[in-house]
């Protein structure tokens, strides 16, 4: 890797970057419908098992708990404004 690479990473055009992962998002959302957001929650568990292997811990499952219907009606909001472009 040469400083001209690092140059040209950092000189990407991010935004467009995101508009074209958010765009692959949205029609794997159309394709897959809920199964899309059911293989990324597995990954995502799949994941904290390699991470801590006694996940999840119960006094942290109580605080998770707290956090999950914000979450969810964040992902709810995503999911129609996805689905609706």
């Amino acid at each position: 890797m040469t400083s001209d690479d690092i140059r040209a990473f950092v000189k990407r055009d991010w935004a467009l970057l995101e508009r074209l992962e958010e765009d692959q998002r949205a029609e794997s959302y159309r394709t897959l419908g809920w199964q899309a957001s059911r293989k990324l929650a597995l990954s995502l568990y799949d994941h904290a098992l390699q991470v801590s292997p006694g996940f999840p811990q119960k006094d942290a499952q109580a605080e998770d708990l707290d956090h999950h219907i914000p979450v969810k009606r964040l992902i709810d909001r995503a999911r129609h404004a996805i689905t609706t472009r």
